[in-house]
Formats: C-alpha cells, structure tokens, sequence
C-alpha cells in the first residue's frame, strides 16, 4: 500500500473525531451525566461501529473484507448492533410518591429532524441502487454484477465489475432492517415508568433517541460511501479506441467524467458517518456543567 492510500485512509477518521469533538463539546447543549450502564452501552454503540469499519478499510487486502457483497452490507448490519446496544433498558425504574399523568409517545422524544435525515439518505441510497442496479448486466457466473460499455464504432465493448443487483438486493434487505430496528427501538423509549427525576429522566430519553438516529444515519451514510467507491472505480475504467482523426485515444464510461465526484462524495459521506458514530461515544462524557440525573 502507497503513500497516499495510508492518507486517505487516516484522514476520515481523524477528521470525523475531530469533527464530532467539536459538535459534542462546542455545539450542542450541556448533557446530563447518564447512569453507568447506559453510557457502557452507549460508548459500545458508537466504537464497535466505527472500529470496524476503519479496521476494515485498512485490511481492504484480506479477500473477506474487499468483497462487496461483504462491505456493502457490513455498515448496515452494525447500525443494526448500535442501535440494538441502544435499545437496551435502563435499569429497574424507581419507585416514585408522583404521579405523571402526561401522555408520552416516541415523537415526544424523537424530533422530526431525524425523521427527514433518515428518509433523505435512504432516497438518496435507493436512487444510486436504482441506476446502478438498471445498467448491470450479467456476468459469468449469471449475477448482475457486470457493467458494459462500447469502445470505438466497430462494436467492441469493455466489461467491468459495478454495484448491482447481485450487491445492492441484499443490502436493500439489510436497509429495510435497519429502519425497521430505529422504529422499533424509538418506540420502545418511552415505555418504562419514570425516574424519579421526570425533568432528567426526559433528557436521557431524548439522548437515546438522538443517538440511535445517530446510529441509523451513520450506518448508512458509511453504506452510501461504499456505494459510491465502486462507482467511482466503474466510473475509472478506461478503454483503447482507434480513430482515423486521432488514432488511439483512451476512452471510459459515460459516467467516466463523475469519477472525482464519486469519490469525493465517497470520502465525505465515509467521514459523517464516522463522526456520526463517534459522536454517540462522545455524548456519554457529561459537560461540566449539566446536571447529574438521579437515576443510575
């Protein structure tokens, strides 16, 4: 491995921390000190994730972990552990002298903002599978894995590997899961009895939901990098052609000219799902100044 890999290989993590120290501890608003069993979980639910993938990327020469089949549903299958890690219940509720009689449902938890988020980015996962999906051709072994394009008029044509059906149907599966385990788990936040301190015991719940909309939105965006990295690859190849005007010129798909936007957008979507994660580590380091609840 090159220089210039190992770079580009150590720059989205480090800017993703650096990103999400920044929001954690400059942005957003003091967090309350969470019990200690939900800021274990909560750390594992944003470290594993983001570990792993890193790991990943940097051991992209070990044939398991260079599959696509394998990449494209990895991100997903760990949102689906963060979220999971999230989802776990606080222990035992204590018993209070009050009574609150206000009606609680997920939505008095979760904003509306991740409800957008997470739609936006699967809309926007599903319109790079579709096209992706629509131009694959089958390839030798009868999976729609295979991109073809002509080179030159005498019908000659170039065949490379894209992100198809055989790839992108599995991971679609994997994608209804994880939407699936974010609704479930905000709906479960609201059903246990309150602490006895209603006032934090509603900040920690609207932490949980905002971390596993975290959860859901990193896993996804580090997937929609993954898909936009083999684009780019496809978008890369290029082919030789013979013309009477220029003689032998190199030619690509037709796509070839969005190869730097791929990647880019690639790396950048790779790096906010990293921080993504990062951050749901970071919010179980309590600000100075928030309150501690009372419930452990």
């Amino acid at each position: 491995m090159g220089v210039y890999p190992l770079i580009v290989l150590g720059a989205a993590p480090t800017i993703a921390l650096l990103g999400a120290v920044v929001i954690r501890f400059v942005v957003m608003q003091p967090v309350p000190r969470l019990g200690r069993i939900v800021s274990v979980l909560t750390v594992l639910a944003g470290v594993i994730p983001a570990a792993a993938i890193v790991v990943s990327r940097a051991a992209w020469r070990v044939p398991f972990l260079s599959d696509l089949s394998i990449t494209a549903i990895l991100p997903l299958g760990l949102g689906i552990l963060a979220v999971l890690l999230l989802s776990i219940p606080r222990s035992k509720a204590r018993t209070t002298t009050h009574s609150h009689l206000s009606r609680r449902t997920f939505l008095s938890f979760v904003t509306f903002r991740w409800v957008w988020t997470l739609t936006a980015l699967t809309v926007v996962v599903l319109l790079f599978t579709i096209a992706a999906g629509t131009v694959s051709t089958v390839d030798s072994e009868g999976h729609r894995a295979l991109y073809k394009f002509l080179v030159g008029t005498t019908g000659t044509s170039i065949a490379t590997a894209i992100y198809g059906w055989h790839f992108s149907i599995p991971a679609l599966w994997m994608l209804v899961a994880l939407l699936a385990a974010t609704v479930m788990a905000w709906l479960i936040i609201p059903r246990p009895a309150w602490q006895d301190d209603a006032v934090a015991d509603t900040i920690t719940r609207r932490i949980r939901a905002a971390s596993i909309g975290r959860a859901a939105a990193g896993s996804i965006l580090v997937h929609l990098s993954v898909i936009l990295r083999s684009l780019a690859s496809t978008a890369g190849v290029r082919g030789e052609a013979t013309t009477t005007e220029l003689g032998t010129v190199a030619v690509g798909p037709p796509f070839a000219a969005l190869e730097p936007a791929l990647h880019w957008g690639s790396e950048i979507a790779l790096t906010a799902g990293l921080a993504m994660w990062l951050l749901i580590a970071l919010v179980a380091i309590p600000n100075s100044r928030a309150r501690k609840p009372s419930a452990a």
